[in-house]
């Protein structure tokens, strides 16, 4: 697994994840990734340390993601694909 922090890794973390939602059933319904939690958003949370992703690998492909809120101590998740 993979945790993705700040603007930049962030941009990379939707380069990956938006694919996999895309195939995921949220994804063919409309309600993929970038739908549902805005890259300009979430970009900017990053940057101010208040959201996450992560990458889970099988091999060395990326098959699914997760991003979450930080609020205070906490992970808040948003989204699983």
């Amino acid at each position: 697994m993979k945790e993705f922090r700040g603007a930049d890794q962030m941009r990379e973390f939707y380069s990956i994840a938006s694919p996999l939602s895309q195939k995921a059933w949220q994804g063919k319904l409309g309600a993929g990734l970038e739908e549902i939690d805005r890259p300009e958003e979430i970009l900017r949370m990053a940057a101010a340390g208040q959201a996450r992703g992560f990458l889970l690998n099988s091999g060395d492909r990326p098959a699914a993601f997760q991003i979450c809120y930080v609020q205070g101590t906490t992970l808040v998740a948003s989204q699983t694909g």
